[in-house]
């Protein structure tokens, strides 16, 4: 076991050592002004394929800084595909918006998963969609990861459906889809862990709707409760594979990488991006391997694996306060935020050695009590394996809702 004096002198060099090789940022800059993202293309390098992967989505300043990041890779390094881990569906209409300015952006940001639902994600799609508008010839396009799945609408088309076939089987099917469409505003777990949850398991309630559909023997009613069945028994709740949405989004990944003849980054949680062959998910109670480990595992060096933290501050519904101490983020606090690091760069040995090790890394996810702030952490793996470079910014504040 490390001695802890020990262990805070080499904390003490890896302070000094990021002191020395952190590049500042900015988190706003004109439609050219790229000069402190420099660091950034020598981290790329010629890599296609990089993973931008946030500690949170809840932070006005980790969106901007991510944002100037899709700038930068479109801008300068000639990127062309943004990849999210959405609705296909979803993320088509928006594609369609992007390259032609057609649809309803704001209707598609309502239908996205609820985290992506900010003022900061509609900015990013209207830069996209004015950028496009200059280069029409070389547009940037937008892909959703996950198959297509039933939205608020599809509620009310079942309803509808049961007006003009069952009128008398309304009142019963309400039953069952008032308490479940609330998970579309907030995902079941979350409502389980918040103490709001009405108590029975909303796929079974799915699954009741699906019966009343079925006895009415519309095809059109059975496809919509199908749909809403698939979606709640395919939440986190209702027992979601982790591994096999993995696989499905490594491979649509990859088969964006080979379609483009620009590069593609694929944005989404840092859970997902890491190059971790096992990552631990504490304040979940589970275990993954991260779609970037799948990446990198394919594309080798042509992955890019980018990690984008905070230090601390305020997100919708609490306080987030400065890591604990035995957090790798307490020591990468170090450097004067915002700043980019290369974990490639040069370091002496025990710093190598350091960043190198099982850290807790704080995530915020779905889930987040203050009072347990110890406790939202992931671990599981080599830091400087799981992440080629950290984009990090210091005091983070709300996003905000689309809408308003």
């Amino acid at each position: 076991m490390t001695d802890t004096r020990e262990y805070e002198t080499v904390e003490a060099q890896v302070v000094e050592w990021i002191g020395r090789t952190a590049r500042p940022v900015r988190l706003t800059g004109g439609a050219d002004d790229f000069a402190d993202l420099s660091a950034l293309g020598g981290i790329v390098g010629t890599a296609r394929l990089v993973g931008l992967g946030e500690t949170t989505r809840a932070g006005h300043e980790v969106m901007a800084a991510g944002a100037r990041v899709l700038r930068y890779l479109v801008t300068v390094k000639g990127f062309r595909v943004l990849a999210l881990q959405d609705d296909v569906s979803v993320i088509e209409e928006i594609d369609r918006y992007v390259r032609t300015g057609e649809g309803d952006l704001a209707r598609s940001i309502a239908d996205m998963w609820n985290p992506w639902r900010t003022v900061e994600t509609t900015e990013i799609f209207e830069w996209l969609r004015a950028y496009n508008a200059a280069h029409p010839d070389d547009p940037v396009s937008v892909h959703g990861l996950t198959p297509p799945a039933a939205r608020v609408a599809h509620y009310d088309r079942l309803v509808a459906r049961f007006e003009a076939v069952a009128p008398d089987s309304v009142a019963r099917l309400r039953t069952h889809l008032d308490p479940i469409r609330t998970a579309h505003d907030v995902n079941e777990h979350v409502q389980t862990a918040q103490g709001i949850h009405p108590g029975r398991p909303f796929a079974d309630h799915a699954r009741d709707a699906l019966d009343l559909a079925e006895a009415t023997g519309d095809r059109e009613a059975v496809e919509l409760a199908e749909l809403i069945l698939e979606f709640h028994a395919g939440s986190v709740a209702g027992g979601y594979d982790f591994d096999a949405a993995g696989v499905r989004a490594a491979e649509a990944v990859a088969a964006l990488v080979a379609e483009s003849a620009g590069g593609v980054l694929y944005w989404e949680g840092m859970a997902h991006t890491a190059n971790a062959a096992h990552i631990r998910l504490t304040s979940m109670g589970r275990s993954l391997r991260g779609v970037g480990s799948r990446l990198r595992e394919r594309f080798g060096d042509e992955y890019v694996s980018i990690q984008l933290g905070f230090s601390h501050g305020r997100i919708h519904q609490d306080t987030v306060p400065p890591p604990p101490v035995d957090f790798v983020d307490a020591v990468l606090n170090a450097g004067p935020t915002p700043y980019l690091l290369d974990l490639r760069a040069a370091a002496p040995e025990p710093v190598a050695a350091w960043l190198r090790r099982d850290h807790k890394v704080r995530i915020i996810a779905g889930i987040y009590h203050s009072e347990e702030d110890d406790g939202h952490f992931v671990s599981g793996g080599p830091f400087s394996e799981w992440f080629d470079a950290v984009l990090r910014v210091g005091e983070i504040t709300p996003t905000t809702p689309a809408g308003r």
